[in-house]
């Protein structure tokens, strides 16, 4: 351990600590940089209570949300919204008068510029908002600033004497939270200014070093300090006291490592402290939940808990006055063994105020409450954590809440959040991730069905109060399971609305792998050796607490599941088991056909993947092969097997379900499984060499005129093929050859017109190859046919993009609002701010005049357009602004002359509807008709 950076770290804590009586007595307080720094790190703070600092969140919120009494409550438009614009075209998104300090800026989507006025400067500081967040501009310095899943997060404190002001260059249409504190009058604040000091880029990089060594101990090292020690077995219904301690003390660490063969012991064993004279416990947890794993143990170190292969810690400073005691109850119905140590400071003077640690359990499952509350006290205290596990029992995303506070019985909450992911650090959903200050510890599924578990510790932003304290956070379902602890810091006499919670009503809801066959429900085709188990049985916690246990002999190695399926296509397979049991190596077949051979199956992981088969209705018959008779007491446990459906490109035709109707030369079969193809599988056409075909009948529903697109393998057997629809070829010759197998690009083929029934074939020529190829060989994914809607459409997606500014252009399929609304079903999608820019690349055959027509999108965010051919200005501006995502329909911009050979088209937006939300454009095509 590094010395010097303790001695560092003791005598600003040790400074702190000497100071208790002092904060007491109100002094006068003078608060540098350096200061603010320290209390990001500084756990010992957090039980003083410093009478008059307030803290507060000024955020992007739906402004339409007034009380929880009015229709809005709920609205959920929270981006964009600011405290107002001024004239020059800032938008202000916090102001605050009186001393205080910036503790905390959040953002889903930093754009442009941010500015800080800080007291009466002119002149602010202004960054590129975005480079708070790279973790490598000074002083904004990773950990303390960085992006933490897809949420922007910033820690590095701004501290200012009088006053503050931020704001943005212009709207952005911002996710933001931006949590201050303040102080009292009297207390003198140094302002930020850069650049940073030595002395204060010496303590950046302290504070820095600290954050890193999360897990280590953080309190100093050279103070008197009593250690308890001990190994517990608790029999079933057994309450003890693992320590009784005498006061004034400090309990600084706590750490705990659990063993048992209990189910679900995480839950069932219940940790609680009592501090002084109290006769309710201020600690109620159950032990999973006290560490932040609702679900079971998982690895984690943030600053103050986390979870190491040496067990569970807790660094939270627990003063008490006059005796401390903590006590474990074990409600499960095996023995728990418990190793655990404690250390408490001695020698210690505390005020008298001070806070004792509180952490409490709550659950409510299924969780109908709107408003879900993670804390409602009374009295003075601080909030100092929060830690959410929510099981969903279905795909979708659950976490649009907003965190709000209620400070001292106000009216409106003085934090305000704009949705759960934000609140916890993330941004556009969850994923796993692991910081000192915030974190997801468990994230079962990318879609966000099953368990989710996510912390946030309020540190250097702990939350006062002095009279009451209302936290909860939005729900907007009425099936989830909720489940938190709140962490704070309470001074006598308190109250609280927690109550403990009977063991039967803490147990998870019974493990449910969604959309997986459950195998103890299957037909099994076996001589012998299958049994039926369950969780208990097992001491594993099973989908559906029951699965099947094969006990593999000489006379019997094999056995079959007959998996009924409904819909035939191209399955990824997934086995489902309990992690780490010792278990045999075995090989899997389906409906007679290979797939895969598993060494030491379910070490590292509870899945089993086995690979992708194509299944048909109505039963597949999966068969499992055991290959390690000669090893005694190897059972196999298989709980479900989830059969996960391929992927497909929306609105395409699979080219492989296409039925053959002639053919010459070539062989037609169908690949499964190989590649990321759309249905995981293509249609592969083989010849021996050129000029050889097969007709596909295309669907004969379909008439009228359509825009016919592929998507092909490309291979270093590729040949060249050629397309047609009756007898009209279309488009030149396409070269299938690469160096090595992927997949290409969607291409657009051509035009065509259907008239339905039999006459409805694509032909598919190859007519040689590449002199490079091997082969004669043809690989289609699948078709896409557009109907088309504008005749002689030029597609904005589809031109060459000559320059682009203040914009990202991307190709944006616009089917999710509405089949057949636009042309090729694509457009090209600009982003940005004001004055944006795109530059694109048209061509004509000829000399003479055109009428110029433009199809836009019209949608909520977008601008107004101008648009220049040449460098010119033509026609007049357009207002895409709409309530609703809706094609423009036909836009004329007049009649214009145009030489043979390649044009330009600009399009820039030059302001925007003051309904308008942003500067956005979208492009669908354009139409030139000559006159």
């Amino acid at each position: 351990m590094n010395k010097m950076r303790w001695l560092f770290l003791s005598a600003f804590v040790l400074i702190n600590l000497l100071a208790f009586p002092l904060h007491a007595q109100q002094v006068k307080r003078k608060i540098s940089f350096v200061d603010m720094l320290w209390r990001i790190v500084d756990l010992r703070n957090l039980p003083l209570i410093e009478e008059g600092v307030k803290c507060a969140q000024f955020s992007s919120y739906d402004r339409a949300s007034k009380s929880p009494d009015e229709p809005n409550w709920g609205a959920n438009k929270d981006w964009g919204n600011y405290l107002r614009i001024e004239e020059n075209g800032e938008a202000v998104m916090a102001e605050i008068e009186g001393s205080g300090c910036i503790v905390r800026i959040w953002s889903a989507n930093p754009q442009g510029k941010i500015r800080f006025y800080l007291d009466d400067a002119e002149k602010p500081l202004e960054f590129e908002f975005q480079q708070l967040f790279k973790g490598d501009f000074e002083p904004f310095l990773s950990p303390l600033c960085g992006y933490h899943g897809r949420g922007a997060n910033c820690y590095l404190p701004i501290p200012f004497a009088k006053r503050c002001k931020v704001t943005a260059d212009k709207p952005h249409g911002q996710y933001y939270h931006i949590t201050y504190v303040t102080f009292p009058k009297d207390w003198q604040i140094e302002t930020f200014r850069l650049p940073l000091t030595e002395e204060e880029m010496e303590a950046l990089k302290r504070v820095i070093e600290v954050l890193k060594r999360s897990g280590e101990n953080p309190h100093p090292q050279d103070v008197k300090v009593e250690r308890i020690t001990g190994k517990l077995k608790l029999a079933p219904s057994q309450r003890h006291a693992i320590a009784q301690l005498a006061g004034p003390g400090i309990i600084r660490s706590l750490r705990f490592k659990v063993e048992s063969n209990e189910m679900l012991v995480y839950r069932k064993l219940v940790i609680m402290a009592f501090w002084d004279d109290e006769k309710e416990p201020s600690i109620w947890c159950p032990i999973g939940d006290f560490f932040g794993c609702s679900f079971g143990f998982r690895e984690y170190t943030s600053l103050p808990m986390g979870v190491t292969g040496e067990g569970a810690y807790c660094y939270f400073p627990m003063p008490f006055k006059k005796g401390a005691r903590i006590e474990l109850l074990n409600e499960g119905k095996a023995e728990v063994v418990v190793e655990f140590s404690i250390e408490c400071e001695r020698d210690v003077q505390l005020p008298e105020m001070i806070g004792y640690f509180h952490a409490k359990w709550r659950r409510e499952a299924p969780c109908k409450t709107f408003d879900y509350p993670f804390l409602e006290a009374k009295g003075v205290g601080k909030y100092v954590g929060t830690s959410l596990s929510i099981d969903n029992p279905e795909p979708g995303w659950w976490g649009e809440g907003d965190e709000k506070v209620w400070i001292d019985g106000e009216a409106f909450p003085s934090i305000f959040g704009t949705g759960s992911e934000d609140y916890f650090g993330d941004a556009w959903g969850f994923r796993p991730f692991i910081h000192p200050l915030h974190g997801c510890i468990l994230r079962e599924r990318p879609d966000h069905a099953g368990k989710t578990s996510v912390y946030r510790w309020h540190i250097a932003d702990a939350i006062p109060f002095y009279k009451s304290i209302r936290f909860t956070i939005e729900n907007y379902d009425t099936d989830k399971d909720y489940t938190s602890v709140a962490y704070w810091y309470q001074v006598e006499p308190h109250s609280d609305f927690f109550k403990p919670v009977e063991v039967s009503q803490r147990l998870p809801i019974p493990k449910r792998i969604i959309g997986a066959v459950e195998l103890e429900d299957v037909k099994v085709e076996a001589k012998e050796g299958i049994k039926i188990v369950s969780g208990e049985e097992t001491r594993v916690e099973l989908s559906g607490d029951r699965a099947i246990l094969f006990a593999p002999s000489k006379e019997t190695n094999e056995f079959a599941l007959l998996i009924p399926i409904k819909q035939e296509d191209v399955y990824e397979l997934i086995l489902h088991s309990a992690m780490g049991l010792e278990q045999p190596a075995f090989k899997v077949l389906v409906d007679g056909k290979a797939v895969g051979e598993f060494q030491k199956p379910f070490a590292d992981s509870p899945m089993l993947r086995l690979g992708r088969v194509r299944m048909r209705p109505p039963i597949s018959r999966l068969q499992i092969v055991v290959q390690e008779l000669e090893v005694k007491e190897k059972h196999l446990l298989l709980d479900a097997l989830e059969l996960r459906q391929s992927p497909k490109v929306r609105r395409a035709i699979e080219a492989e379900g296409l039925p053959v109707k002639s053919s010459d030369g070539v062989k037609v079969n169908i690949e499964d499984g190989r590649m990321e193809w759309s249905g995981w599988a293509q249609l592969h056409i083989a010849s021996d060499g050129a000029n050889r075909w097969v007709e596909l009948q295309l669907p004969k529903e379909l008439k009228g005129k359509f825009i016919l697109n592929a998507r092909m393998t490309n291979s270093p057997k590729g040949g060249i093929v050629r397309f047609s629809v009756s007898g009209k070829a279309l488009g030149e010759p396409i070269n299938c050859y690469a160096d090595t197998e992927r997949l290409g690009n969607e291409i657009q083929l051509g035009s065509i017109e259907l008239t339905g029934g039999e006459a409805n074939l694509l032909r598919c020529e190859i007519v040689g190859k590449d002199e490079r190829s091997g082969g004669f060989e043809v690989g289609i994914d699948y078709i896409r046919l557009v109907r088309v809607l504008v005749e002689g459409a030029i597609e904005a997606e589809q031109l060459k993009i000559l320059k682009f500014e203040r914009c990202r252009p991307v190709i944006q399929n616009m089917s999710p609002w509405g089949a057949e609304r636009w042309s090729n079903e694509n457009q090209l999608f600009c982003p940005g701010e004001l004055n944006l820019r795109v530059v694109l690349e048209f061509e004509v055959g000829e000399r003479r005049n055109y009428e110029l027509d433009i199809y836009f999108t019209k949608a909520p965010d977008y601008g107004i357009v101008e648009v220049l051919v040449d460098g010119k200005v033509v026609g007049k501006p357009f207002d895409g602004y709409s309530p609703t995502v809706e094609p423009s329909g036909k836009v004329n911009f007049g009649i214009i002359e145009l030489s043979e050979g390649k044009h330009t088209i600009e399009f820039r937006t030059i302001g925007k509807n003051e309904k308008s939300t942003n500067y956005f454009m979208g492009i669908d095509c354009i139409t030139l008709t000559p006159k």
